[in-house]
């Protein structure tokens, strides 16, 4: 239609209209479901899903935009939109009455509400609600996002977050059972042991018992969840300081066992491989095996795309890509064990490779020392941090040696596909400039603390023997 307007502009201005409010109807309709989805905003693969349906929303105005600008003078397309994006009510009205006048009342009329800075969200969403016609409630809205026909991932993220919820809502009520205090962070080394009491007991009480009846809870006990990521056992639980107990409390009572194990049977009989692994991951997370347990098992260990964007999104390396990038870098990640003492590159060998640490630890270390065969420990990167990107760009040799101090699982990422991304999206090479600055000014900053401090005076001295 856009290539269209370059031959006959007035018989493509009534396509691009249409294609513009159907733009604007699929926008509404991810406010609907965005909307819905707030009671369970904690659980990260739900946060997952809200960032996608953002991310799918822009783009939908980027390519109003687009289309409008086809058929007007593009630079007063551009004046449109910054205008409408202006912190100021008046400026914004104003480009609402401009955008009228080249498009249509309708299409001036559902794109005001969508810039409009100062509407309450509650006010968007039952507007939303209006326009999309869509009157189901969050159980039947996440259902649908479940079902989706056209959009497998959609799909895949949904019946990993139908984990998330069935292992929190069980935990909540056998935390009560065991006596133990939820509604405040553990404080004590008691405490903290009855956490971990309440966890390894999963397998001899029923999953969902807490949601169907079969376990007692006492009153109030499924009020509030654990509050963070449990990286001891790699079972994700909700909790993001924005989301109170009470949202995720309403979230963990919308589905029953038989719902819940429905759905994730469905999934797994997905045709598509990336909703069976997310299914499976769902039902690990259930069955309480964590990740170390799962390839001691099998030997092996195949995360889904969810879980990889999930490791991703929250190591610091990564902080600045949009999940359709993290989507990308998922799917060219390469899963890697290591065995505790295992050698996962040697000092002088080839870089070109970051690699991401999933579970365990890995020591970077340095031949030197006064003594033979002596190495120094130069750092120690936990879960959820990276190490070896600054050979990632240039293929230089390592400087150091990279050794797992303890049974480790890595994402593994060679530079071709992050250089393709930067070639693509070149704000984003930004972005990894500035992480990889931060890691300098680390390293300096750390240098400095191990360098014995001299007077001005004797520095002089040394720089005139230099």
């Amino acid at each position: 239609t856009v290539v269209l307007s370059r031959i006959d502009r007035e018989r493509s201005n009534e396509l691009i209209r249409t294609y513009i409010q159907g733009n604007l109807l699929s926008i509404y309709k991810n406010q609907v479901r965005l909307g819905a989805l707030t009671d369970c905003a904690g659980y990260r693969s739900v946060g997952i899903l809200q960032s996608v349906l953002r991310e799918r929303n822009a783009q939908l105005l980027s390519e109003i935009f687009y289309m409008l600008a086809a058929v007007h003078d593009q630079k007063t397309i551009r004046v449109l939109a910054d205008s409408l994006n202006s912190e100021a009510q008046r400026t914004r009205a104003n480009a609402i009455e401009a955008l009228e006048s080249i498009s249509t009342p309708q299409i001036a009329k559902l794109m005001g509400p969508l810039f409009d800075r100062d509407m309450p969200p509650e006010k968007l969403f039952a507007y939303s609600r209006e326009v999309s016609g869509i009157r189901s409630d969050t159980a039947e809205i996440m259902r649908q996002l479940a079902t989706d026909p056209a959009d497998s991932w959609l799909r895949a993220i949904m019946s990993f977050a139908f984990g998330e919820i069935g292992i929190s809502a069980y935990e909540t009520a056998l935390a009560k059972t065991q006596g133990l205090n939820t509604s405040e962070p553990p404080k004590t080394d008691s405490t903290a042991d009855d956490k971990s009491k309440v966890r390894r007991s999963r397998s001899t009480v029923d999953l969902f018992g807490a949601i169907t009846g079969d376990i007692e809870v006492p009153q109030g006990g499924k009020d509030k969840v654990f509050d963070r990521l449990d990286r001891a056992t790699n079972t994700i639980t909700p909790g993001t300081p924005a989301a109170p107990a009470l949202s995720l409390s309403a979230c963990q009572s919308l589905f029953t066992r038989d719902q819940l194990e429905a759905m994730l049977r469905r999934a797994a009989a997905d045709p598509v491989p990336e909703v069976q692994l997310a299914a499976r991951a769902a039902t690990r997370m259930l069955g309480g095996l964590s990740l170390s347990e799962m390839f001691q098992v099998k030997g092996e260990i195949m995360l889904s795309a969810i879980e990889k964007i999930i490791f991703l999104k929250e190591v610091s390396f990564f902080g600045g890509m949009t999940v359709d990038q993290l989507k990308i870098l998922a799917s060219v990640c390469e899963e890697e064990v290591f065995n505790e003492e295992a050698v996962i590159f040697n000092e002088g060998e080839v870089g070109g490779a970051l690699y991401v640490v999933v579970r365990g630890r890995v020591g970077l270390e340095r031949e030197g020392g006064a003594r033979k065969g002596s190495t120094l420990r130069i750092g120690t990167v936990q879960a959820y941090s990276y190490f070896g990107e600054m050979t990632l760009f240039d293929n230089s040799p390592r400087t150091e040696k990279a050794v797992a101090i303890q049974d480790t699982l890595t994402l593994r990422l060679r530079r071709e596909p992050v250089i393709a991304l930067t070639r693509q999206y070149p704000d984003l090479s930004l972005k990894l400039i500035n992480v990889l600055s931060q890691r300098l000014r680390e390293a300096n900053d750390r240098i400095a603390q191990l360098t014995t401090a001299k007077p001005r005076e004797l520095h002089k001295v040394f720089d005139k023997l230099g």
